[in-house]
């Protein structure tokens, strides 16, 4: 696990605001916010059931701060205004950096350091707590957390899959950390839960409302070690309906639906760009070039060759066979980014000795585990397509009960120059500097979460004749500045 990312210098520009015309987000209909509730929906019981983005997980680690501002939770707080709802539980964690998984590694939150000269954000871990086994000794407390009873409303977990929702031992804390400490205290005073799928949670917890935003995982899983392998449609179909079976079993329920975002429009795939080499100087350009000239770095028998400007990267595909990537192929943002960083190093200041300045290059190139092929984002395109189409069909067979709020037209928007006016804030899919996306490039900020409460706002509204009034999006940061 690298503790540190210095991102690439030559691609400081992309951390920029954009400044074309930026396209208006719908706003909720005109009149006066209230508790008015013609079609008498019953917000009492609220549940939001999710991943990590409904639990409020950002900057890498599940933390106190990230919880308070998830949306779910900005959500009921504008139920309660009106009294549509008492109280909202979440299972938060207790003061400190939080927790976070990477591997076999337990960690806090992400921080942004500061921004190094060329202008490009130096961002770190605010610490390492070490191996996973440690939560079982010495970071217990990192279970526990600070509600007297275990009867939460807010119940997202991180890294849970539609594919994981009727595994009965997913709630082990040797299997997912985050979905023990939700059921190890049991709910509404029963024994511990960590034999409960998923899936049983509605049947248990019976809501009267409820938001489900589910599926991300099912796609993010691999694509994340650079591979698409998507849970198969059958599944998700089959889990997904069962899901919503059980939240519908609960007499005059309802509820919103959010599709499943498609992750190849977030920042963690699309920071760094195919072409993202860029060389200012034709004495860099020249040292570059002898390299590839010296180490026999060629593309199917073809010598490759820079240039000055912008240059496709060079990847390893396998020892002694190298490619370069094409326009439309996605990078990983973790791990190209320090792999940049370390090219851009040798470039500007290379070893004296050859030999130590071929080998430094050479572990220095990207692999194919670092980025998505074209086949391979479409695997994942498609994948997103089909869970969604589902989604919505069943939607719609419950047209009475359920809304739909589909993302993806907002997560293109926010990728086009300029992206996105949403309640008078300014929203892009840049990385650090849009916005709406916190210092993992997967997660919300508090401004995000904040937008998609907006946007579950007026879908409710607007499907059940609701007048919930909206949360005032410039009362809340994007990434925080050092």
């Amino acid at each position: 696990m690298k503790q540190n990312y210095i991102f690439n210098a030559s691609l400081a520009v992309l951390l920029a605001m954009g400044v074309a015309c930026k396209p208006e987000i719908k706003k909720p209909k005109s009149g006066q916010a209230s508790g008015e509730n013609p079609k008498n929906i019953d917000f009492t019981k609220y549940y939001a059931f999710g991943n990590s983005l409904t639990a409020g997980y950002a900057d890498n680690a599940l933390y106190l701060e990230g919880q308070l501002v998830s949306y779910p939770n900005l959500l009921a707080q504008q139920l309660k205004s009106v009294g549509l709802l008492e109280t909202f539980k979440q299972p938060l964690m207790p003061e400190g950096n939080g927790l976070g998984i990477s591997e076999n590694t337990i960690h806090g939150k992400r921080y942004l350091k500061g921004f190094l000269p060329s202008g490009s954000p130096d961002i770190a871990l605010t610490e390492v707590y070490g191996s996973v086994a440690l939560l079982f000794t010495t970071q217990s407390s990192l279970l526990e957390t600070e509600n007297p009873d275990a009867n939460f409303n807010n119940m997202g977990v991180p890294g849970i899959s539609v594919a994981d929702i009727d595994n009965d031992k997913y709630g082990a804390v040797t299997k997912n950390p985050y979905y023990y400490r939700i059921l190890k205290k049991g709910i509404f005073g029963m024994a511990s839960l960590e034999n409960k799928a998923y899936v049983e949670m509605p049947s248990i917890l019976k809501p009267s409302f409820f938001t489900v935003w589910l599926g991300a995982n099912d796609v993010l899983s691999s694509a994340s070690e650079g591979k698409a392998d998507p849970t198969p449609q059958g599944t998700f179909e089959s889990n997904y309906t069962a899901f919503i079976n059980n939240l519908l079993a609960t007499p005059k329920s309802h509820g919103v639906l959010i599709t499943v975002p498609d992750i190849t429009l977030v920042p963690y795939f699309t920071t760094f760009p195919y072409n993202a080499l860029a060389l200012k100087e034709q004495e860099d350009v020249d040292k570059v070039n002898a390299l590839f000239v010296a180490l026999g770095i060629k593309e199917e028998n073809v010598q490759i060759s820079y240039k000055l400007g912008k240059n496709p990267i060079v990847i390893t595909v396998s020892p002694g066979k190298y490619r370069l990537l094409k326009a439309g192929e996605l990078t990983i943002l973790p791990s190209m980014g320090a792999k940049l960083a370390k090219i851009n190093a040798l470039i500007q200041n290379p070893p004296a000795n050859p030999v130590e300045l071929a080998t430094a290059l050479l572990s220095s190139l990207p692999t194919e585990n670092d980025v998505l092929d074209l086949n391979e984002v479409k695997i994942i395109q498609d994948a997103v397509a089909g869970y969604n189409n589902f989604i919505k069909k069943i939607a719609k067979e419950h047209g009475d009960k359920i809304a739909v709020l589909d993302v993806i037209p907002a997560l293109q928007a926010i990728n086009e120059q300029g992206g996105i006016m949403a309640y008078g804030v300014n929203l892009t899919a840049s990385f650090v500097s849009g916005g709406a996306f916190s210092l993992d490039g997967l997660h919300l900020t508090p401004r995000g979460n904040a937008y998609i409460a907006n946007e579950l706002i007026r879908t409710i509204n607007e499907k059940f004749g609701t007048r919930i009034p909206q949360v005032v999006l410039t009362s809340y940061a994007g990434v925080l500045m050092p």
